[in-house]
């Protein structure tokens, strides 16, 4: 388990999260691999968003539901409880380095 540190992108795709706008695919169903919006959502997911969601995972503040290998719409994106603090911590703050 690594540590991250908050900044205003990390904020906000743990914020998207916590919201359930984003989800994962593993490419078995379509070729799209990697995080993307939940269908509905109109946003530009970008290389630095997917970075900061891949940050997020690694630092144990996400995590990626794996029940179904063939989820249709992608896995469902999750917080951790770790996550949760860290939104909570991270909303309070100016963006000032709170370790997650």
């Amino acid at each position: 388990m690594s540590d991250a540190t908050s900044t205003p992108l990390r904020l906000a795709a743990l914020d998207a999260v916590s919201r359930g706008n984003i989800c994962f695919h593993n490419g078995f169903l379509d070729p799209e691999v990697g995080y993307s919006w939940v269908p509905g959502v109109v946003s530009p997911m970008t290389d630095e968003l997917r970075r900061a969601l891949h940050d997020l995972w690694v630092a144990d503040l996400i995590d990626i539901e794996t029940r179904d290998l063939f989820a249709p719409r992608g896995h469902r994106v999750v917080i951790t409880r770790r996550g949760n603090r860290a939104l909570r911590y991270w909303s309070l703050s100016d963006h000032g380095g709170f370790a997650a």
